[in-house]
């Protein structure tokens, strides 16, 4: 057994002023491409943006393939949307009943965005996913009005294969 930390480089036993090992590796699980893809999941649900940034870069450093960093991207957004759409599901009338909510979305204006999402679901999804700032009133008001999960799941999945790969790719081309 190595007298050494892991993922400290092989020394000759020498250490600094401070006692440290002089030379750090990194780990290998730190390049794992499953680890990797993991990791920019979980960063979605801070960023999506940034998330979607950082696997470019990634991929451009050439640590990952396009594919494992794209998928691990919309694994994490489908996660993310179906949180919000989950939030709305379960605490959106309780908000919806909200005095500063009601001033703002009148009921009628409710009813007409539902009927919207009910008829047009796929394209109110897909036009919120590329327009910024309105996934979130989206997801949330479609499932506080209680839109058909299923058809909504595969406008999210959707949405999210055509949007990932693009931002993605976007960040890779710029370097």
């Amino acid at each position: 057994m190595p007298d050494r930390p892991w993922g400290y480089a092989a020394t000759d036993g020498k250490r600094d002023a401070l006692g440290q090992h002089p030379k750090r590796v990194h780990s290998p699980a730190l390049l794992d491409p499953w680890f990797l893809a993991v990791s920019l999941a979980f960063a979605t649900l801070l960023s999506e943006d940034l998330a979607c940034a950082a696997a470019g870069a990634i991929v451009a450093e050439g640590r990952l393939a396009f594919a494992p960093a794209v998928l691990g991207c919309f694994g994490g957004i489908v996660v993310g949307d179906l949180l919000l759409f989950a939030v709305g599901r379960t605490a959106g009338r309780q908000v919806l009943q909200w005095a500063v909510i009601q001033r703002r979305m009148p009921v009628r204006a409710l009813e007409s965005y539902s009927e919207l999402i009910d008829q047009r679901g796929a394209i109110v999804v897909l036009l919120s996913r590329f327009a910024p700032g309105t996934r979130l009133p989206t997801y949330l008001v479609a499932g506080a009005l209680r839109t058909d999960s299923t058809r909504f799941v595969i406008w999210f999945l959707l949405a999210a294969a055509l949007w990932t790969p693009l931002i993605v790719g976007a960040s890779i081309a710029a370097g």
